[in-house]
This record gives structure tokens, sequence and C-alpha cells, in this order.
């Protein structure tokens, strides 16, 4: 999971967005 806090995408909203996750997991 992505813990960080200035991304201001906490994991909750990544669950709900999981396209999203990957891509910024991805740029990070």
């Amino acid at each position: 999971h992505i813990g960080r806090p200035h991304s201001g995408i906490g994991p909750r909203r990544l669950m709900r967005l999981p396209g999203m996750a990957d891509l910024l997991s991805c740029s990070q």
C-alpha cells in the first residue's frame, strides 16, 4: 500500500479505485 499522506490518497480510496492504485504504485 501507499502510506504517503502528502499524496492526498488513502488506502481506503485506493481500494475503491484499483486502477488508480496500480498507477500510483507504478509511479512511486
